[in-house]
């Protein structure tokens, strides 16, 4: 059997929503962009439309990880993890939105200096001393070394002024 009359329908789209009541918008302050050595804060904006079962997560394990302020605001204290909202809307369509933290670097960077000071220089007669270390510097927090510069200076009490480039670990004078 075959039909005898065809029926067209008029176009349509099939597509998400776009609608910003829709939506679930993570933010975090554009001064935390980069690499910082301090906590990062997202704060969450549901769209008007997702009014129920409103939840903010982080990965983090515990509070000294991250702090939250209800289903608003995350304060990410440790590198790494992903902050998730979700919501639904009255007719229980649920939106998730993530945003993973990977730019706190709090762990301070290591200088060794080997040897590092010390006694039994000897003045030689004409009054100038060669004094030579090795300088080692590293970094395991994740941003790394940018800059590395040393300083000689004779007094206990006054820090130098003028400063050296210098690569880690060949000896320096």
């Amino acid at each position: 059997n075959r039909a005898t009359e065809v029926k067209v329908s008029e176009g349509f789209v099939v597509s998400s929503s776009t609608s910003v009541a829709n939506q679930i918008i993570l933010e975090r302050d554009p001064s935390d962009e980069g690499w910082i050595n301090g906590d990062v804060t997202v704060t969450v904006t549901y769209g008007a439309n997702l009014t129920q079962n409103k939840t903010l997560t982080s990965t983090g394990t515990s509070g000294t990880d991250y702090t939250k302020n209800g289903t608003t605001s995350v304060v990410v204290k440790t590198n790494n993890q992903t902050v998730t909202a979700t919501a639904q809307d009255a007719a229980g369509n649920t939106v998730t939105a993530s945003v993973k933290i990977t730019n706190i670097d709090k762990v301070l960077p290591t200088v060794s200096l080997s040897p590092n000071g010390g006694s039994g220089y000897v003045k030689p007669a004409d009054g100038y001393a060669t004094i030579k270390t090795v300088i080692s510097a590293s970094d395991t927090g994740g941003s790394g070394l940018e800059t590395l510069q040393y300083a000689w200076s004779t007094s206990n009490t006054t820090e130098p002024t003028s400063w050296k480039n210098f690569t880690s670990g060949p000896t320096v004078h």
